[in-house]
C-alpha cells in the first residue's frame, strides 16, 4: 500500500511559505515561459508527453503568455531574464544543469513530473531538489499528496492534471452492428498483467478485450483512431501500472496522464480505482471500478441502446472540455498567481 511507505505527518501540512518571484523587466513588460522536454533517439517522449507539454501551452496562453517549447533544445534564449518561468516537462530526461542556469538567473523554475511516485527516496531524489527547482507539477493527487509528506526535502507540489486536447482525433460515433471491443492503451508489463489476467477470466469481457502498445507517434495515433479498425465501437480501459489485486484498504493511485490522450479522442472510459482526490476531480466523465467489478460496469453501458450510449458519451464529453480546459486548470491550481505583478505561491486543494 503506497500511502503506508510514508508516514503520516502529526497535522496538516504548514502552507509554503511565500517565494521571491523577480519581478517583470521593464524593458520586455512581460514574463515568458520557457517549456522544455528531452527525447529518446526515436524522439518517441515528444508524443508520449505531448498531453503535458500541450496543457502548459495552452494553458498558459489561456492566461495570457504564450509560451516557447523548446524540444531536445538545450540552450538559453538571449530573451531570457529574470522573473521569467521555465517549465522541464518529463521525470525521465532532466537537465538539471540548464535548470540550475535559469536558477541563477532569477528565473522561477518548475519540474512537470511524469512517474508513479510509489517509493520514499522520491523524497530526497536529487534531480528534484529546491536547489533546482522552486515547485513541482504533478498529474496525479495521489502522487501530490506523498510528495506534500516529504519532510521539507522537496519544493511544493502543485495538482496539474493533463488536460483536455484541441484538435485531437476523434473516435467514430458509436453505431448499431459494430463489433463491441474494449481498448487498453499502453504496456501490460509494471505488474498490470495480473488485473489484465482477472478481467480475461470474465466471460463477457473476455471476447471483447484488446490491448495496443505499439504506437510511438503522434501520426501513428491519428491512424489508428480515424482509419483503423472500421466497423468497432471502442470503449477505453485504464489499469494503473503496478496494479494490484485485490486491493486492501484506500487506494492511492493518481490517475495518469494518459486519461488526456484517451478522453480527448471523444470515448467512454472506465479505470480501476484510483485516489479519492483523482476520482472527484474526475466525477461524471468516467467510470471507477474494481477489477473484479469492471464486468458489471460494463455491462452497464452494454445494456444502453446505442443511441443512449452516446447521448452519455456526450454529456460527459462536454463536462469534460470545460472542466479540463488547460487554462482552467491552471487557475484551479492557482498559477495565475504567480503572474500577477505582485506574484504569490498558494497552492490549491482539490475543487
Amino acid at each position: 500500500q503506497r500511502l503506508s511507505l510514508f508516514p503520516p505527518p502529526p497535522g496538516p501540512p504548514p502552507p509554503p511559505s511565500p517565494r521571491l518571484i523577480a519581478p517583470v523587466d521593464p524593458k520586455k513588460g512581460k514574463r515568458y515561459v520557457y517549456v522544455y522536454q528531452g527525447d529518446w533517439p526515436n524522439q518517441a517522449l515528444l508524443f508520449m508527453y505531448k498531453m503535458l507539454v500541450q496543457t502548459v501551452v495552452d494553458g498558459f496562453e489561456g492566461l495570457g503568455v504564450t509560451p516557447v517549447f523548446m524540444h531536445v533544445d538545450y540552450t538559453i534564449p538571449n530573451t531570457t531574464t529574470a522573473g521569467d518561468f521555465v517549465v522541464w516537462v518529463g521525470s525521465d530526461i532532466k537537465r538539471s544543469d540548464l535548470m540550475i542556469q535559469f536558477r541563477q538567473r532569477g528565473c522561477y523554475t518548475i519540474l512537470y513530473q511524469t512517474e508513479l511516485v510509489n517509493k520514499p527516496n522520491y523524497c530526497t531524489e536529487p534531480t528534484w531538489s529546491k536547489a533546482i527547482y522552486n515547485e513541482i507539477w504533478d498529474y496525479g493527487w495521489g502522487n501530490v499528496e506523498l510528495l506534500r509528506r516529504c519532510p521539507g526535502t522537496l519544493p511544493p507540489a502543485r495538482y496539474v492534471p493533463a488536460g483536455y486536447l484541441k484538435n485531437w482525433p476523434k473516435l467514430p460515433p458509436y453505431k448499431e452492428g459494430n463489433v463491441e471491443k474494449i481498448v487498453f492503451f499502453g504496456s501490460l508489463d509494471y505488474n498490470r498483467m495480473q488485473c489484465w489476467s482477472r478481467m480475461l477470466k470474465a466471460a463477457n469481457l473476455q471476447p471483447k478485450l484488446t490491448s495496443v502498445y505499439n504506437i510511438w507517434k503522434l501520426e501513428q495515433f491519428v491512424d489508428y483512431i480515424e482509419k483503423k479498425e472500421e466497423g468497432v465501437n471502442r470503449i477505453w480501459v485504464n489499469i494503473h501500472k503496478w496494479c494490484k489485486y485485490p486491493h486492501h484498504g484506500n487506494n492511492s493511485d493518481a490517475l495518469e496522464p494518459r486519461m488526456s490522450v484517451l478522453l480527448s479522442t471523444k470515448g467512454l472510459l472506465i479505470s480501476d480505482r484510483s485516489f479519492w482526490k483523482d476520482e472527484f476531480s474526475y466525477r461524471d466523465i468516467l467510470d471507477f471500478a474494481e477489477i473484479d467489478d469492471m464486468e458489471k460496469v460494463f455491462a452497464r453501458i452494454y445494456q444502453l441502446s446505442i443511441a443512449d450510449r452516446q447521448k452519455l458519451l456526450d454529456t460527459r464529453w462536454e463536462r469534460y472540455k470545460q472542466r479540463f480546459n488547460p487554462a482552467q486548470l491552471l487557475k484551479n491550481a492557482n498559477v495565475h498567481l504567480l503572474l500577477e505583478e505582485n506574484p504569490r505561491v498558494v497552492l490549491a486543494d482539490v475543487k
